[in-house]
């Protein structure tokens, strides 16, 4: 029949039971494998235990047995606990231990593009967003994909680094190739509309010139 179905959460979900599982595993004197130790650093990232975060991400690190993928991944929380803590340059060298892994995945080209962004050296995050595209062709998509790293979120932010390098064409033809990946975003609507304004002053000023 044509009926309209509604679906409602019954009650809120727990956001502190995972923690509360690996507490008392660690309480009870239970060894963590790879991939729980792994978790439970994470779940400590989400629940803003940064300092923890850390330290049960760098056992895990340490692991043989970790799987790749998780790594590197492992090395990305740890620079966001580092970002939390105001420890920027320890965040990067975090970022960069994952290049230790194998061939970055565009999730890591973008996340070590933002950390040289954050200190606008603009051609160097340029490099790594660039990066990022290139290796979205070749990269494996073993593990967790994060889609928007793969070409919309690069392409944004060439954006923004060409802007800043004043090559304003380069920058505008990436944020159009952001808006094709991504129709309809804010981001891209307001560059686009910086650009048209740009265009419509320079041609002002061209014509003042006559």
């Amino acid at each position: 029949e044509d009926i309209t179905i509604e679906h409602h959460k019954l009650k809120q979900s727990d956001t502190g039971r995972n923690l509360r599982i690996f507490e008392k595993m660690k309480e009870e004197g239970q060894k963590f494998n790879a991939r729980e130790q792994y978790y439970y650093g994470k779940e400590l990232y989400y629940h803003r235990q940064y300092h923890e975060a850390l330290e049960a991400l760098e056992s895990f690190l340490e692991m043989p047995e970790a799987w790749r993928e998780d790594k590197t991944d492992a090395c990305r929380h740890a620079a966001l606990c580092r970002y939390q803590l105001s420890e920027y340059e320890k965040a990067g060298e975090a970022l960069f231990r994952a290049l230790a892994f194998g061939i970055p995945r565009p999730e890591l080209c973008c996340d070590i593009g933002g950390w040289f962004l954050d200190r606008q050296e603009w051609k160097e995050a340029a490099y790594w967003y660039r990066q990022a595209l290139r290796n979205a062709r070749t990269a494996g998509k073993d593990g967790f994909i994060q889609q928007d790293y793969w070409g919309y979120i690069p392409c944004l932010q060439l954006c923004v680094c060409y802007d800043r390098m004043r090559n304003y064409h380069l920058a505008e033809r990436y944020n159009t190739l952001a808006e094709r990946l991504k129709p309809g975003t804010e981001a891209c609507g307001k560059n686009r509309r910086y650009f048209e304004r740009r265009r419509a002053e320079m041609g002002q000023n061209r014509m003042s010139d006559i």
